[in-house]
């Protein structure tokens, strides 16, 4: 009597088991909602229409684009004070990706456009086919940007929100860029804040003076008295700078320059460039208490 072959499996080492569970790497990108099959929304459009299409287009989408960059930047910005995962830097990858083909989308389409005889209809639906594509790839850009908000970044502290107020998305861009290198030259949150905490002292006096000093020299006098050095700082000598002392300065520093005008330029710019460098140190404490720091 014949016996069947007994069959063992055998792992070798180093050869990953299989496992139905086993996660893969589609299953950490923000699962899209399912779309029905894309209707064409110009398909009835007379060839007149399609040109007011297109030029509505290239006129209007910077603008429209401008809210969903500041709220990508804001993210980018704040990333190390938020307890992220896997599915966060996929999906935030994915959207940055989608942003930067985005930000060319006006100035590429319209020189398309420009280029071509807007009397020839095939010629005019190549470009209303683009803008299609761009339209559907913003609309999902845009979806998981509001979910890595309502997953992630819903709790964010309003002393933060109040700090990147009134700024545009190329600032948001630039000033997230920066925070982040800074950040990265000491390997860490909690290095870079405490670095800051106890050796920004030098920069924030020089910084209230070169405010001052505008002032001084400027032609309104009324400014130099009430916003004099006492009005931002009780002391030059600062060994460290608390959280709310942080708050306080940069509230401060924000009502004046919304408040005065017609200051020297050349003193404006010395003062400009102190700031700059202050405001990313501002940065990296909002962000280390983002993530919960305390001292």
């Amino acid at each position: 009597m014949k016996r069947n072959k007994e069959i063992i499996g055998i792992t070798l080492s180093g050869e990953p088991k299989k496992n139905k569970s086993q996660a893969k790497v589609s299953d950490f990108y923000h699962e899209m909602r399912e779309i029905k099959k894309d209707v064409d929304p110009y398909l009835d459009y007379s060839l007149d229409q399609k040109n007011e299409k297109i030029g509505k287009f290239i006129n209007e989408f910077d603008s429209s684009l401008e809210p969903f960059l500041q709220r990508l930047y804001t993210i980018i910005l704040f990333q190390e004070g938020i307890k992220k995962d896997l599915k966060f830097k996929l999906n935030l990858e994915k959207v940055a990706s989608s942003a930067n083909l985005l930000k060319e989308v006006s100035k590429t389409l319209k020189e398309e456009y420009d280029a071509i005889d807007k009397a020839n209809l095939n010629q005019v639906d190549v470009i209303i086919d683009k803008i299609r594509v761009h339209e559907k790839n913003f609309k999902e850009a845009n979806e998981i940007l509001n979910y890595l908000y309502d997953a992630y970044f819903r709790n964010i502290k309003m002393t933060s929100l109040a700090a990147i107020k009134d700024k545009k998305a190329y600032e948001l861009e630039g000033l997230a860029r920066e925070v982040n290198e800074l950040i990265r030259s000491y390997n860490n949150l909690e290095y870079a804040y405490y670095d800051t905490y106890y050796y920004s002292g030098d920069l924030i006096v020089k910084t209230v003076k070169a405010l001052v000093s505008c002032f001084e020299k400027g032609k309104n006098k009324s400014y130099a008295k009430t916003y004099n050095y006492s009005y931002f700082l009780k002391s030059d000598a600062i060994l460290n700078f608390e959280f709310k002392e942080w708050i306080s300065l940069f509230n401060k520093f924000k009502f004046v320059m919304k408040t005065t005008s017609n200051v020297e330029l050349y003193d404006y710019l010395q003062f400009s460039e102190l700031y700059q460098k202050l405001e990313k140190r501002y940065f990296v404490v909002l962000i280390f208490y983002e993530l919960g720091g305390e001292r």
